[in-house]
């Protein structure tokens, strides 16, 4: 790499993830908390603007393919992540099976490594994710909540006997689609393979980037409730649209340093 002249950047598809929710009820509200497994799709890519077709050279010495006419080199890889995810929210029921949600859930990928497309160079990347979304759900089946408030739970009232306090049934299958927004981070290193920036080979950070852009999804899953403690499983697909960049922290200084020392 020659990183005075060099962007990466990375694009991200879609997100699926699948996750056991623990919640408390109370009146019309269920608060709940989240945890699994996650799945995305995406691109990784760094681009080279070179006029002199002789600075942008990948770590085996050789020249990028030219992607158009205006002198840009690039290479990039598509890829799968496989990462964890945890969350919370809460689910406000509208009543006629109808719930509103919104949710906050942070998502980590991890480190991991793709050959790109000229078939020498390995990117390494690692990418975290924060987002929140707001939807709504419908359930299948079973008492609309505006009916299960005669089955509440009973609290003790001074003089005047038990009060029912009503308890809203979440039992059920339910599907439902949500709309939001996330904030991704990632972080950049490639492997100085000639080591021209040290003694020996090693990673060398190129910096890092944030990437937002819009989400827009849907979930489905069951829920089974215990008094006011509501246990489900949940599975979760998003489209996404987050793009981001950024030009290496490396200079021109640092590489005639490092090679003239």
């Amino acid at each position: 790499f020659n990183p005075f002249f060099q962007e990466c950047s990375d694009r991200m598809n879609w997100m699926a993830t699948a996750a056991a929710r623990l919640g408390y009820a109370t009146g019309r509200t269920l608060f709940y908390v989240k945890g699994g497994g996650a799945w995305a799709d995406g691109r990784v890519k760094v681009d080279c603007i070179d006029g002199t077709n002789v600075v942008c050279l990948n770590p085996s010495g050789n020249q990028y393919p030219v992607f158009n006419a205006n002198g840009t080199e690039t290479t990039w890889a598509d890829y799968n992540r496989f990462g964890w995810l945890i969350g919370y929210g809460t689910e406000f029921d509208l009543g006629k099976n109808w719930s509103a949600k919104a949710e906050y859930d942070y998502i980590q990928f991890g480190r991991q490594t793709q050959l790109a497309s000229d078939r020498q160079t390995l990117l390494y990347s690692q990418t975290s994710i924060s987002q929140v979304k707001i939807g709504l759900n419908y359930r299948f089946g079973g008492a609309s909540a505006d009916a299960v408030a005669p089955a509440g739970m009973y609290t003790k009232a001074a003089a005047k006997g038990p009060v029912v306090a009503s308890i809203y049934d979440w039992t059920g299958f339910y599907v439902g689609g949500n709309v939001g927004g996330g904030v991704s981070s990632k972080s950049w290193e490639f492997f100085d393979v000639f080591a021209n920036f040290g003694p020996v080979p090693q990673f060398l950070g190129e910096g890092n980037h944030s990437a937002s852009g819009p989400i827009i999804g849907g979930q489905g899953g069951y829920r089974w409730q215990n008094g006011r403690a509501v246990f489900g499983i949940e599975a979760q697909g998003n489209w996404a649209n987050m793009h981001g960049n950024n030009v290496s922290i490396l200079t021109f200084e640092d590489v005639n340093s490092t090679r003239t020392n």
